[in-house]
């Protein structure tokens, strides 16, 4: 009798460590950012800066931003000239609710021939916009649409804005 209470405590004591060990707290992993709007290399003039904003739908969403930055190196007697990356940074994964944006701004600088950024996240029903801004009058030169790889194809659909002389030349 006594050996059956000892082996029936040792069975219990074994269930409930074995329920207590798998039942153990596991840290939240961040969703796996599986969708890349890239908006292509960007030549900016002298007096102008990119602006990628990140707008999301009706969920939560994880999103990262890559901002790469290109050097001109060589130019062959065609014209055609290879650009190499001199830097590349990614920022903090941040969580959207529903409804909120986010935005990062490159600016020109002498040694860049371009600017390319890659935004990264969970979902793909969310919109990313990229604006090029006149930095001395705050316009609007043109704005992006960057639409959502596919099947490792990218597109980038580039609307211009008309400019006040374009208007008023129509209308003379």
């Amino acid at each position: 009798m006594k050996r059956r209470i000892a082996t029936s405590i040792a069975v219990t004591l074994s269930v409930v460590l074995l329920t207590t060990a798998s039942f153990t707290s596991k840290a939240m992993a961040a969703p796996p950012l599986r969708f890349h709007a890239d908006s292509g290399i960007i030549a900016l003039g002298p007096n102008q800066k990119l602006r990628v904003m990140f707008a999301n739908g009706l969920d939560t969403a994880s999103v990262r931003f890559t901002r790469i930055e290109y050097a001109q190196d060589s130019c062959d007697s065609a014209g055609v000239c290879k650009h190499m990356i001199s830097s590349e940074t990614t920022s903090n994964l941040y969580t959207t609710n529903p409804g909120q944006g986010l935005s990062t701004e490159f600016s020109p600088s002498i040694t860049l021939s371009g600017v390319r950024c890659v935004v990264s996240t969970n979902l793909i029903n969310v919109q990313v916009t990229a604006v090029i801004i006149d930095t001395t009058t705050g316009k609007v030169d043109a704005f992006f649409d960057i639409l959502w790889l596919t099947k490792r194809v990218c597109v980038t659909v580039i609307q211009l804005l008309e400019t006040e002389e374009a208007t008023t030349d129509e209308h003379r």
